[in-house]
């Protein structure tokens, strides 16, 4: 099959490659399904079974016959693993032992996870359908979420946009995948763009738009902020910087016509007295550095926030709401530390992934540097929404990861199954 087949989103095309895979490609994209869309939360008659760790257990035996452990390697692998070493020795010296070590299989299936993505794609044509099946998945939230917020003439409902589904079920967190899911499926549409016609291109910009608006719609203040350095990402990005910022212009003034009065009010108030809710997040912030203080090297205990707040300030154990603080106090400095690690070699990955692109020239190059910009972005998203909300040990870091080392360990595995040729001439051109 050629790559312009997938390029032109053929269908007969896809289906017969994707019949064509191995085992561990399929449970991948079972497990995605599994992990966003919940079905066996949405249908009970299936709920009979813990549907995520069979898949996973299954998925570990398939890789092992296969024999994927350990193909992929790259510098996130060693740090992930440090990570988790360190997870182990904050537990056992941890102020609960307990919780922190009745809490790890949150950690392990997350780690386990970014393994699956690395691991069980191996090439250019399978990580293009992985993308295409991930942002189906994302467009039935986001469709969701969408048609609701048109339906009640673009206001704000009384706890946001929700879809009810595991961690996705609070506005702000959906909000934070609904940013993640806009940068991919708006770079996905300009990679592909030339080679699909008219109605594929109306069905693909569905996915960006619904996105995007389901983040107005969720009310989250921290999302509308993740949502606008995405926007001035993709316009530092951009080869053409003054038709950017028209478009930029345009999309800001659009926003700000479609948001709701409740949410431009609370926009107004950010950081003043009657903006409780960022005193509230000021004080627990200030609460986890006292913990940092007081245990410096492990933290308080991975899962123990709740723990340290009640025993250390008497306080109720509500959550640190910053991903920072949470990592930093739990995990201590030596957590942060490898966390802020994983976030340069993120960045890192992806820079090599786009000079290899350039400074080579086939088609699906395009494709490639386009990605490694979405995620770049998809990362900075989770970045400045997780400054407002407690998301370490959810999935949206782990599975950018993920994309993020497959796609990098991809791009190698194709230059080097390729002879060198010219560098291309459409660098100045990519979007």
């Amino acid at each position: 099959m050629q790559t312009s087949k997938l390029h032109k989103l053929n269908i007969s095309s896809m289906l017969r490659y994707g019949l064509r895979q191995k085992l561990s490609f399929w449970l991948l994209l079972l497990y995605f399904l599994f992990e966003y869309l919940r079905p066996h939360s949405m249908y009970p008659a299936i709920n009979i079974i813990p549907w995520m760790q069979i898949l996973i257990i299954l998925w570990l035996f398939t890789v092992m016959l296969e024999g994927k452990f350990f193909s992929v390697k790259n510098t996130v692998n060693k740090a992930v693993n440090v990570l988790f070493i360190v997870i182990l020795l904050s537990s056992a010296l941890a102020i609960s032992p307990n919780i922190a070590f009745s809490n790890l299989k949150h950690i392990i299936l997350l780690i386990l996870s970014y393994y699956l993505i690395i691991y069980s794609i191996t090439d250019g044509k399978q990580y293009f359908i992985f993308i295409l099946f991930y942002l189906l998945i994302n467009f039935k939230l986001s469709h969701f979420a969408f048609i609701k917020w048109v339906a009640r003439g673009f206001e704000y409902e009384k706890y946001g946009a929700v879809v009810g589904m595991a961690w996705l079920r609070n506005p702000g967190e959906l909000a934070i995948q609904m940013c993640i899911a806009f940068a991919i499926s708006t770079y996905f549409l300009i990679s592909v763009w030339p080679y699909i016609h008219w109605f594929k291109k109306l069905i693909l910009i569905s996915v960006p738009v619904t996105c995007f608006g389901s983040v107005i719609a969720s009310g989250s203040r921290g999302a509308f902020i993740g949502l606008a350095f995405v926007l001035l990402g993709m316009w530092f990005f951009s080869k053409k910087k003054i038709f950017g910022a028209i478009v930029l212009t345009l999309v800001i003034v659009s926003t700000l016509f479609l948001m709701a009065e409740r949410d431009m009010e609370r926009l107004h108030n950010i950081g003043t007295e009657t903006d409780s809710t960022a005193h509230n997040r000021l004080e627990r912030w200030a609460k986890g550095l006292e913990m940092v203080k007081n245990y410096p090297v492990f933290g308080v205990g991975y899962f123990n926030w709740s723990e340290a707040d009640e025993k250390m300030f008497d306080g109720s154990g509500a959550l640190s709401h910053n991903i920072f603080i949470e990592c930093a106090s739990e995990l201590g400095i030596t957590g942060l530390f490898i966390f802020l690690l994983l976030i340069w070699l993120t960045l890192k990955n992806n820079w090599e992934t786009r000079k290899i692109a350039v400074d080579n020239s086939m088609e699906q190059n395009k494709m490639y540097y386009n990605m490694a910009k979405a995620l770049d972005l998809s990362l900075l998203a989770y970045l400045v929404t997780g400054f407002f909300v407690t998301v370490f040990y959810y999935p949206y870091f782990w599975i950018n990861l993920g994309m993020t080392v497959s796609l990098n360990n991809v791009v190698k595995h194709q230059i080097n199954q390729n002879s060198p040729e010219p560098p291309p001439s459409y660098e100045n051109s990519l979007a």
